[in-house]
């Protein structure tokens, strides 16, 4: 590294970058469910945003975690073993309440569900994603910010591989 400008992305600026952007689709989620016109109906338009956060939820967020979980994870368990189980942890508290959500949003597509619980489960989300990313960027990111630059091209090597799959 020795005084060279690092204007490449790294699995830093990557995982940093997804962590920003999950964060913008559960707000602008929890923003349309929000502004349902009666509680109960809402407009083709927002539909188009809600398929759009869940889709990012679905697929980038999930390649995500693939990435942490496959990649970073195990060069750094044997030293932050608790960390990484609390983070492992929250993954899967995670998985667990957008399932429920997907439920939810497929009900009330279907006008058999409740607006009001979609919205609930939304808020519960970006709250859990809210404390695990600001617990990310102040615990796990230092970590990965001091890879090596070997250590960085093989990360970096894996996650293209993911996403090219």
């Amino acid at each position: 590294m020795g005084g060279t400008i690092r204007n490449r992305k790294t699995p830093h600026d990557m995982l940093h970058r997804c962590h920003d952007k999950t964060l913008q689709h559960l707000k602008m989620l929890v923003r349309v469910l929000s502004k349902a016109p009666d509680g109960n109906t809402i407009p083709s338009s927002d539909w188009k945003l809600i398929d759009e956060s869940m889709d990012f939820m679905s697929l980038q967020v999930k390649r995500h975690e693939e990435d942490e979980e496959t990649s970073i994870f195990p060069m750094l368990e044997s030293k932050h073993k608790s960390l990484i189980d609390r983070l492992k942890s929250e993954h899967q508290s995670q998985h667990h309440t957008l399932a429920q959500l997907k439920s939810s949003l497929r009900t009330v597509f279907q006008k058999r569900g409740r607006i009001q619980h979609a919205l609930d489960l939304a808020g519960r989300l970006l709250h859990m994603y809210t404390h695990h990313i600001a617990h990310e960027n102040k615990h796990l990111l230092p970590l990965v910010s001091d890879f090596s630059e070997e250590t960085e091209r093989q990360v970096k090597k894996e996650m293209r591989l993911r996403r090219s799959a």
